[in-house]
């Protein structure tokens, strides 16, 4: 009671409560990119490796969207590295299939077109049938049904 009458004496007049400020856009911190993934190709001196096979199905020369996806990675990774002067399709296949010495340079040959039609030279590009005589494992598995790329010709450092 004494503190109520005290306070009600009091002439003592207290400055006008500031208004809070408006609320701010506070961005929230940047988000650091994604790290990129790993490269899916890469050129060593005498292959150029790729970390999604280009694969086919028995008896078959169809390219998946997945191989499509790699194919055009090999084929930017090649136009971009002009030192490499060329580079042989293999094209495998296993010795259930139907007629594996056709099979693998059709595989062969329509991985090259695939190829330059994606921007690499024809003259860097050459292939070769391996047929079913490099295979990865029994005869009839879909490793062997395979195209391997080999870096035959680079210009010297």
């Amino acid at each position: 009671m004494i503190v109520a009458i005290a306070l009600a004496g009091c002439t003592a007049r207290l400055p006008p409560a500031v208004p809070a400020p408006p609320p701010r856009d506070i961005a929230e911190p940047a988000a650091a990119p994604a790290p990129e993934k790993p490269g899916r190709v890469v050129v060593t001196d005498t292959t150029v490796r790729f970390y999604e096979p280009v694969r086919f199905g028995a008896n078959a020369l169809e390219l998946t969207p997945g191989v499509r996806e790699t194919l055009e990675q090999i084929a930017s990774t090649l136009v971009g590295d002009p030192d490499i002067l060329l580079v042989q399709v293999r094209g495998h296949a296993d010795r259930a299939e139907t007629d594996p010495s056709a099979l693998g340079q059709q595989r062969a040959d329509i991985v090259r077109a695939f190829l330059i039609a994606h921007g690499v030279d024809a003259q860097r590009l050459i292939t070769y049938d391996a047929a079913d005589a490099e295979p990865h494992g029994p005869i009839d598995d879909p490793e062997n049904r395979r195209i391997d790329l080999l870096v035959l010709d680079r210009l010297s450092d």
